[in-house]
């Protein structure tokens, strides 16, 4: 608007007229100089805000900004990619990790079962360590008790001596009975030689050799209770019982706690109670029971119960002598009686009476089924 109006005086001046005055050229130079001013600003402004230089200024702004989410959008691209792989490695690691997880804990599962196998094996095998260990501690005691004698012998015990037991280990009897004859030629006054042999003969069924022998050792030590068991062993055999009991009874005179000839004592004295009537069959009954607890005593309770459970039942103790049976079968005892002689179902007459009537179902309990039964059912299940 200024500048239409300077233009305007401009071109309306010449036509009114000129004038001289000082102060009418004073304006037209003033206003000429605003014009030029205002000119040159407008020059400015022009070549400022020039069309082309802003289209120009908005490309590049735009390439620059299209360059910037390009370069934005890559940079987003990439991390995505590489977070993606890692979750992707991460992913597979923890599968991975799920199935050795999954395979310790079968593992460990399968270690469970075999660890209570081995605990019920082992705690069979301490039960049967724990058996070892007493009857290790039983030939311990006996050791302390004849070592000074054993120790008397050592300095006698030849060559042939030592043969013979190792023979006797073997259980190859007749080898055995020549070296320990052999020994005694070398070495007459051999007390346990002649005992050793005596127990030969007795295994190989000739007992009244087997009885002069023995008889023959206890003069020479008779303070060997062994010697006295083994002679009261023979007696037994050939039915002596009275004598049997006598050779127990020494034996017990220098061993009081012989469980063996305690046992061994019960056995004849139930055996002689059979052939007596009477008051008499009646008080080799009860003594029986009393050498059968005195085994079940030094036994410690692991043998003894079986010739317990004969007497009792001779004197009519029925329920006692079953529950006798069953602490020998508990103690393994009952086996042994079964494996070593007649058994309780040939065992007569001392059970017959457990056999019939109500006792019967509990003697089958305890013993099991007779042995002709037995077999018939085995035989049954076969076919």
């Amino acid at each position: 608007m200024r500048m239409r109006l300077l233009l305007l005086l401009l071109i309306v001046l010449p036509l009114v007229g000129q004038t001289d005055s000082d102060d009418q050229q004073r304006q037209i130079d003033s206003l000429r100089t605003e014009l030029q001013e205002t000119q040159a600003i407008l020059d400015l402004f022009v070549s400022a805000n020039n069309p082309i230089d802003l289209g120009e200024r908005m490309t590049d702004a735009f390439q620059k900004g299209t360059n910037m989410a390009r370069f934005t959008l890559w940079f987003v691209s990439i991390i995505g990619g590489l977070l993606g792989i890692a979750g992707a490695i991460l992913g597979f690691l923890g599968f991975k990790e799920i199935r050795q997880v999954k395979k310790i804990r079968d593992e460990a599962q399968a270690a469970k079962v075999t660890a209570e196998d081995h605990a019920e094996k082992t705690e069979e095998c301490a039960k049967k360590a724990e058996d070892l260990l007493q009857k290790l501690e039983d030939r311990i005691d006996k050791y302390d008790k004849y070592e000074p004698r054993i120790e008397s012998v050592e300095s006698k015990v030849k060559p042939d001596y030592i043969s013979g037991i190792m023979a006797l280990d073997e259980k190859n009897y007749e080898e055995a009975l020549k070296h320990f004859e052999k020994a005694i030629t070398e070495e007459p006054q051999n007390a346990v030689a002649f005992a050793a042999k005596g127990f030969c003969l007795s295994e190989l069924g000739r007992y009244e050799e087997a009885l002069k022998v023995f008889d023959e050792a206890i003069s020479l030590n008779p303070t060997n209770p062994e010697t006295h068991f083994n002679r009261g062993v023979v007696l037994d055999k050939l039915g002596k019982y009275e004598n049997a009991i006598e050779a127990y009874e020494e034996a017990l005179k220098f061993d009081p706690e012989y469980w063996s000839a305690h046992q061994n004592k019960a056995c004849s004295l139930g055996d002689w109670g059979v052939m007596l009537c009477g008051e008499e069959a009646i008080k080799k009954f009860e003594l029986a029971i009393k050498s059968a607890e005195k085994a079940i005593e030094h036994s410690k309770g692991k043998r003894g119960f079986y010739n317990l459970a004969c007497a009792q039942a001779m004197l009519g103790e029925f329920s006692k002598s079953l529950d006798s049976l069953q602490k020998s079968k508990d103690s393994g005892e009952l086996a042994d009686a079964e494996e070593l002689g007649p058994g309780p179902w040939r065992d007569h007459p001392f059970f017959i009476p457990l056999q019939k009537g109500k006792w019967r179902k509990r003697f089958i309990e305890i013993v099991g089924p007779p042995p002709g039964e037995g077999k018939g059912k085995a035989t049954k299940k076969k076919k």
